[in-house]
């Protein structure tokens, strides 16, 4: 590992513990100096996008998490991460794209699954966002919003009413 490689590694973990203790605006300043070395850094992209999301800043994480998200390697959660930025802005088609992405590589993910559904309702799709919140149902026995869900769109397609709970 080289040097820059091992003080970006750094500013990343200093970066986590400042967001872990809930203090997203300061978590900011290692992970951009990480960034000016090396834009690529798919770790620091996505803590980025984490800090912009918990600060509601969802354009700046829409851009972060679209670079981490681009990855060939991104794990699931990024991806998700990526796809709720969208949501959170109203781009529901954009949003399901992406939550199809995350589903797929993480099958039997339970948090996947329930934003996959949203996304899918928020865009129109009942029957598939049904399917996804059973899938979070099946992953993940009890789940309150998933059994939530799947009983709006039940009423909605009897009685036209209600939205997915978020």
């Amino acid at each position: 590992m080289s040097e820059t490689e091992r003080a970006n590694a750094h500013k990343a973990v200093d970066a986590m513990v400042r967001l872990m203790a809930g203090e997203a605006r300061a978590a900011e300043a290692p992970l951009q100096i990480t960034l000016r070395s090396d834009p690529n850094n798919a770790m620091a992209l996505d803590s980025l996008g984490l800090c912009y999301l918990m600060q509601r800043r969802f354009g700046e994480a829409e851009q972060a998490l679209r670079k981490a998200a681009a990855h060939p390697r991104a794990p699931a959660v990024v991806v998700m991460r990526f796809g709720l930025s969208l949501l959170e802005q109203n781009k529901a088609t954009d949003a399901v794209s992406v939550l199809q992405r995350a589903a797929a590589l993480a099958p039997r993910d339970a948090d996947c699954q329930m934003n996959l559904g949203r996304a899918l309702h928020m865009a129109g799709d009942s029957d598939a966002a049904r399917r996804a919140f059973e899938s979070a149902l099946a992953f993940a026995p009890g789940n309150a919003d998933a059994l939530f869900n799947i009983g709006v769109i039940f009423l909605e397609s009897n009685h036209k009413i209600g939205r997915a709970h978020v």
